[in-house]
């Protein structure tokens, strides 16, 4: 038992050591995972307080069942040692006082064996008797009941005890004990004595009788023991108070029990015909059986080869204390493990509302960065903070964790921080980019990287930053990625940048149609953007799930909101008015008709102009007259009419102006365009727009086109 104890407790401090080690190496790779991908600091700290928890319990338990087992095996091994030592006790204090017992009888017998030989009487022999049992008893116990003797054919009785005319001393244990051990005193079985009630011990010896020397000895003197003293040690023997103890013959004869009514009866009667086997077969002081269908630990020690000493102790009494004691210990372990977890968690809750202070901080500090990005371009205001609306939508769509979706949402803030280091003066250029602009432009993916190397603040803001421009068939920029080569971050901003920049109103354009967004988003489906998720920015969209972020942001995105807000009024309401019309041009004559942006047809033109001209000089707010035309290329095959090189345009220009700018078409060939707001270079940018979406649907480079920018005086100046 003590070997399997040990074998537990070092397997209990092997596992503890490989879980210490795992939680370590767990803690380790966790900690070098976040760095390396710049996991926020929340789930750092929820990491340090569920390791510090763990740890802190399996160091508990390890030690709650180190030492309740070593106490356990302390307190059972006490209570063995106490028991066997109850129990070498009570067999000893037995064995003694037989031998006391015995000794008397024997120096009895021998005072007796004198006399005969000394040819004393019968006469003479009995009174020694009677005085002999008087003397013992007052001299050394009043135990011994009694000495009795059958000398030459004659019953001897001690305290005067007369036998009934049947009684035949020959044919009695005593007296047939005595004549086998030949001349050795013997101890008889007990008995119940029918006349005092007690179980009485009687020790007898055989004496050669002097008359025939040689012949079988027919003189036997005996002493009778009443195992009153026996009793009360089998009483008063306990095991800390607990169990009961008996003595038990070999036939199984109850000598003495702590139950005094048992005495005199067979153990069998008591506890089943199993137990005086099990007690026989004993090979070692303590045994475990089952008396009365419990567990009972029995403690024996054998007397003269003719009796058991035996305590017996149930196991849930004898190890009572041991076990309250262990819940106590374990009870005091748990409200321990308790507390601690509980100033853990204050501690990890006091972190937590810091830490949320702080990253609130970083909230604001990333969102006023957003802003200056955005504020280096006038005319992508709130694109950043759109990106990431659209990003986390798409996040959330897809089931992503929490903390996961607000690492995109500051990360997709983030994708232009590059922009800062590219000069203004190409950002904001106008006019169409050369070679070397273009690749700075582009450069703004590598220095957003750079910047954010390293800052741990925000997760995967660096690649989002470096990655936000490649494309999932290899084609982007900077570095070609391929498919998953790109992170789910990545992957989910570059779409939500591009619907964004689609949705959104431009200097040289308005927002695109619905359906021309929606063709493009299908067209790159699986070659520029992630199949997966233009899928679900697709369904987001058709559920109006996009609609509140499209509207809020877009109504705050304009440069000059004022402005064109009383501008466009004022425009809608001349229209209404129908006010007086003046010439623009005096060729302007009717060809066709357009509805442009406020619905206004080419009778209607020549008004507004004269109208926009006094309103912009009002405002303070410039505008150009642009005159669009398509030419037939000389000397080419025109396998494209003109009126479908017009239609062409006119889509163009549709998807290309904004809500206050005015068109129409000024003959077959030509539209006139009033872009308000706008200086000669923003001209020349709108038109490229304009232009590089007719040859997208054109297909042809037929009919050209070309512009100029009219400056006719105005009659309301002159």
């Amino acid at each position: 038992m003590e070997s399997n104890r040990n074998i537990l407790v070092l397997l209990c401090v092997f596992a503890l050591i490989l879980l210490i080690l795992g939680l370590v190496y767990w803690l380790i790779r966790r900690r070098m995972t976040a760095r390396n991908e710049g996991k926020n600091t929340r789930k750092a700290r929820r990491m340090n307080l569920i390791f510090t928890l763990v740890a802190t319990l399996a160091l508990m338990v390890f030690a709650v069942i180190y030492n309740n087992l070593t106490f356990y095996d302390a307190s059972v091994t006490g209570a063995y040692e106490d028991g066997e030592e109850a129990i070498k006790t009570m067999a000893t204090e037995f064995e003694n006082y037989l031998a006391v017992a015995s000794t008397t009888l024997r120096v009895t017998a021998d005072s007796v064996d004198l006399m005969k030989a000394a040819g004393r009487s019968v006469d003479e022999i009995e009174q020694y008797i009677v005085a002999q049992t008087k003397r013992q008893a007052e001299q050394f116990d009043e135990n011994y009941t009694g000495i009795y003797a059958y000398m030459d054919g004659r019953y001897l009785d001690g305290v005067g005890w007369v036998p009934p005319a049947d009684y035949e001393p020959t044919t009695r244990e005593w007296y047939k004990s005595a004549v086998e051990a030949g001349g050795e005193a013997v101890i008889v079985s007990p008995y119940l004595d029918a006349q005092t009630g007690a179980v009485v011990i009687t020790i007898t010896r055989g004496i050669a009788d002097a008359a025939a020397p040689g012949e079988p000895i027919r003189n036997v003197i005996a002493l009778d023991v009443a195992v009153s003293h026996i009793q009360k040690v089998t009483k008063d023997i306990r095991i800390a108070e607990k169990g009961y103890a008996m003595v038990v013959n070999t036939d199984g004869f109850l000598v003495a029990h702590q139950d005094e009514t048992l005495n005199g009866k067979y153990i069998w009667e008591v506890y089943g015909p199993e137990l005086l086997d099990s007690i026989r077969d004993a090979e070692s002081s303590r045994i475990t059986v089952r008396m009365n269908g419990e567990k009972v630990t029995l403690f024996i020690a054998p007397v003269l080869d003719q009796w058991y000493a035996v305590i017996a102790v149930r196991n849930a009494e004898l190890l009572e204390e041991t076990r309250s004691q262990l819940a106590v210990n374990i009870t005091v372990s748990l409200i321990t493990f308790c507390l601690i977890s509980l100033f853990y968690f204050i501690g990890y809750k006091n972190e937590q509302i810091a830490g949320k202070k702080v990253e609130e901080m970083n909230l604001q500090v990333i969102t006023a960065l957003a802003s200056a990005i955005d504020a280096k371009d006038p005319y992508t205001r709130g694109h950043s903070t759109r990106v990431s609306r659209y990003s986390v939508l798409i996040a959330e769509a897809l089931g992503w964790d929490r903390l996961r979706i607000e690492d995109l949402r500051f990360a997709a803030l983030l994708h232009d921080i590059g922009k800062i280091g590219v000069p203004d003066s190409i950002l904001n250029k106008p006019g169409r980019l050369t070679d070397v602009e273009f690749s700075i432009i582009k450069s703004h993916t590598t220095m957003g990287g750079e910047i954010l190397r390293g800052r741990t603040v925000v997760a995967c803001a660096e690649d989002v930053a470096m990655s936000h421009h490649e494309r999932v068939d290899g084609k982007g920029y900077p570095r070609g990625l391929r498919g998953e080569e790109m992170t789910d971050e990545a992957r989910i901003v570059s779409i939500a940048d591009a619907f964004d920049a689609m949705s959104s109103s431009r200097v040289y354009r308005k927002a695109c149609s619905r359906d021309y967004i929606l063709g493009q988003l299908t067209e790159g489906r699986g070659k520029q953007f992630d199949a997966e998720y233009v899928d679900v920015l697709i369904r987001l969209w058709n559920e109006g799930r996009l609609d509140e972020t499209l509207k809020h942001f877009h109504e705050n995105e304009r440069a000059d909101p004022g402005i064109e807000a009383s501008f466009h009024e004022a425009v809608e309401r001349f229209v209404a008015e129908n006010a007086p019309p003046e010439t623009l041009v005096e060729n302007i004559r009717k060809a066709g008709t357009y509805k442009g942006a406020l619905n206004v047809d080419y009778s209607q033109f020549s008004r507004l102009y004269d109208f926009i001209a006094n309103l912009a000089k009002r405002f303070n707010h410039p505008f150009k007259l642009v005159l669009i035309t398509l030419e037939a290329k000389a000397g080419t095959e025109t396998p494209v009419s003109l009126e479908n090189a017009m239609f062409y345009m006119d889509r163009a220009i549709r998807i290309s102006i904004r809500d206050v700018d005015i068109v129409t078409q000024y003959n077959r060939q030509q539209f006139l365009v009033i872009l308000l707001g706008t200086e000669s270079d923003g001209v020349k940018t709108a038109m490229a727009r304009i232009f590089m979406s007719y040859f997208r649907m054109n297909g042809s480079n037929a009919f050209p086109p070309s512009y100029t920018i009219l400056e006719p005086e105005n009659p309301n100046e002159a």
